[in-house]
């Protein structure tokens, strides 16, 4: 919230300043301090004292542009300042730069600011090149009342550039017990998210176990499941605009320590299913596993406990959320075939 204070109590400490005529040097400085920022977004400017002893008494005056911001408000005001004031000073028309900031501060004990902050200044950026500066009149006095010759800095502010993308990911071929990585490149980012092609929809990777990484610019893939094979991802990247990269794929091929011939496969019915499906296997003599993957949540759900010979199997599909899953049947932990379904409710 900013505070409004009438001119009177702004205004009341410049009687301690005018108490002498003669003004005392001090090597000391007040910085606004340069700053980028988004259009749209709020920026925080510092304003830094440096080398400012035995201080008694603060009063600026710091204009802007309102077609290039919008005050807010001052935040961090130095704990030293105890009872600081601050104005957004309404201006006559025509006045340029027609944005006026009011500050007072005046102590009962002196203080010593070294180089530190003396506030923020809080904006909402309208986007455009602009400064920020010190108007007339700004008078910082010691504690006996002189007031100090200093050097008064002034700011510019300015739009950040856009995003923009150097290197692009590329597709990449994995074994399903190999690591791999897309990566990607770019100037002026300030976040990323991951994301890869599911049912149709694009879809925000969350860490775990097979991914790590979802907010750099490094995606990491540790032993993919071969459902995963040709899924498609990409990037967003995020800074004072955003855009996605160019949409690669992942392959993943089984690392199979038996292989499943022509002749032996697994059917699956109905499909799309609803509340049960039929899994029929044929032509395979050894014991396996089969459970069920799925997409779009990445859990695998081991569908009997057992290794079994069956020719038909019935399972209750009832439980599962709508979406995409795979039929995985595998033995010694290394998957060996698989079908796509699809459930709905």
């Amino acid at each position: 919230m900013i505070k409004k204070v009438s001119s009177i109590v702004l205004f009341t400490v410049t009687v301690l300043l005018l108490i002498t005529d003669n003004a005392t040097s001090q090597t000391g400085a007040i910085t606004i301090a340069s700053v980028e920022g988004c259009q749209g977004d709020i920026i925080e400017i510092p304003v830094v004292a440096t080398d400012l002893f035995n201080i008694g008494a603060i009063t600026l005056f710091i204009d802007y542009n309102p077609e290039s911001f919008v005050f807010d408000t001052l935040l961090n005001i130095n704990p030293a300042l105890n009872g600081l004031l601050f104005n957004d000073v309404e201006q006559p028309a025509g006045t340029l730069p027609g944005g006026k900031i009011a500050v007072s501060w005046s102590g009962f004990n002196s203080v010593d600011l070294g180089n530190e902050n003396l506030f923020i200044l809080s904006f909402l950026y309208l986007g455009q090149n602009d400064s920020i500066v010190f108007s007339s009149n700004n008078e910082v006095a010691d504690f006996e009342a002189n007031i100090l010759n200093l050097n008064y800095q002034n700011a510019l502010i300015q739009l950040s550039e856009e995003v923009s993308i150097t290197q692009q990911p590329i597709d990449l071929s994995i074994m399903s017990d190999e690591n791999g990585y897309f990566t990607i490149e770019g100037n002026n980012i300030n976040n990323f998210n991951w994301q890869y092609k599911i049912a149709g929809q694009w879809i925000s990777i969350q860490d775990n176990e097979t991914f790590t990484g979802q907010n750099s610019n490094t995606l990491n893939i540790y032993s993919p499941d071969v459902s995963l094979n040709e899924t498609y991802f990409r990037c967003r990247v995020l800074g004072c605009n955003n855009m996605y990269s160019d949409s690669v794929q992942l392959f993943v091929q089984a690392n199979s320590l038996w292989q499943i011939s022509n002749e032996k496969f697994i059917s699956v019915y109905p499909n799309p299913a609803s509340n049960f499906v039929n899994i029929k296997i044929t032509g395979v003599s050894e014991s396996y596993n089969l459970s069920l993957f799925s997409v779009t949540y990445g859990f695998t759900q081991i569908l009997d406990n057992y290794t079994y010979n069956k020719d038909v199997l019935t399972i209750n599909t009832g439980q599962f959320a709508s979406g995409v899953y795979y039929i995985l049947l595998s033995k010694d932990n290394n998957i060996q075939f698989q079908k796509r379904i699809i459930l709905y409710k």
